[in-house]
């Protein structure tokens, strides 16, 4: 029989060894890929390591200097229709027409559609209101459409509000409320 004292060394060796090869050699292999690949890639010495973080940016402004969201809210607040596009893009021109066609058909019908092309912009001005865009709508994609200062979507958005008659609405309701 082995001393009290004898025991007690051998439980905590027993206990020491036990923990240092469930670290050393995980049961699952896919775990221990993990781990070896996250220690290369990052250093890990251990389940509680900490990542390195990047320090915050500075946020990008416009070449005249101003924050692009508030830009983005400004030409929005200003405008009764605002489009957003880029010349090149076939949906945006289709948004043109749709729009020319309105203004055509309805001679009496007085509303002012700003477009703004955005690769048409200064340096990174276009892809930070793009990005703005994005933030505000979650609209990747342009054309991106406000009427009357509400977000009402892209191309398809545009003719099915038109096919359903919503949009000559909305845009007779802004003629309207302008003029009183």
């Amino acid at each position: 029989m082995h001393s009290l004292e004898y025991r007690e060394k051998y439980i905590k060796h027993h206990l020491a060894m036990k923990t240092i090869l469930s670290v050393k050699r995980p049961r699952c292999t896919t775990r221990w890929i993990l781990m070896l690949v996250l220690t290369f890639m990052f250093g890990l010495t251990g389940v509680n390591a900490t990542y390195p973080v990047d320090p915050p940016s500075p946020p990008q402004l416009l070449s005249n200097g101003d924050d692009p969201k508030e830009s983005v809210e400004m030409y929005i607040h200003n405008s009764e229709v605002m489009i957003f596009a880029k010349s090149y893009c076939p949906y945006c021109k289709r948004t043109r027409r749709l729009f020319d066609q309105i203004m055509r058909e309805n001679a009496n019908l007085d509303v002012i559609v700003n477009i703004v092309d955005l690769d048409s912009m200064e340096g990174q001005d276009g892809p930070l209101i793009q990005k703005a865009l994005f933030e505000l709508t979650g609209q990747r994609t342009v054309p991106n459409v406000f009427v009357g200062g509400k977000h009402v979507g892209g191309n398809d958005d545009m003719h099915a509000l038109h096919h359903s008659g919503k949009l000559l609405a909305a845009l007779e309701e802004i003629a309207s409320t302008r003029e009183l």
